[in-house]
């Protein structure tokens, strides 16, 4: 998020990324463009000014092991859920469910 992309060229910043990808007009703040996952990565393809935003994947996809407990498996990916939820505009609304979620002991600690 806050990332400048071109389309053609239109300078926009990107103000949220989820499902669906938020793209407001620096020129003209109150046009905002709306655009899939899958058609944003198109566009950022089409513009060789959007290539600093393109990473080529170099690390491995790492196998889950089927037979993990759910401690396991939540103690290695909660931290970057965290991490992704609090670049996010619901992290105001996320803090509160997580607090709700330690108290029923849902969420183990990070150790």
């Amino acid at each position: 998020m806050g990332d400048s992309v071109y389309v053609g060229a239109t300078e926009y910043k990107i103000i949220e990324s989820g499902n669906e990808i938020t793209l407001q007009d620096e020129s003209f703040p109150l046009f905002l463009e709306y655009y899939s996952k899958d058609d944003f990565l198109k566009l950022l393809k089409e513009n060789p000014l959007n290539d600093h935003l393109l990473k080529t994947i170099t690390q491995e996809v790492q196998d889950i092991n089927i037979d993990s407990s759910n401690h396991t498996i939540i103690k290695r990916y909660l931290p970057d859920l965290e991490d992704q939820i609090k670049r996010s505009m619901i992290y105001p609304h996320y803090v509160i469910v997580i607090q709700q979620m330690k108290r029923q002991k849902i969420i183990f600690e990070k150790n």
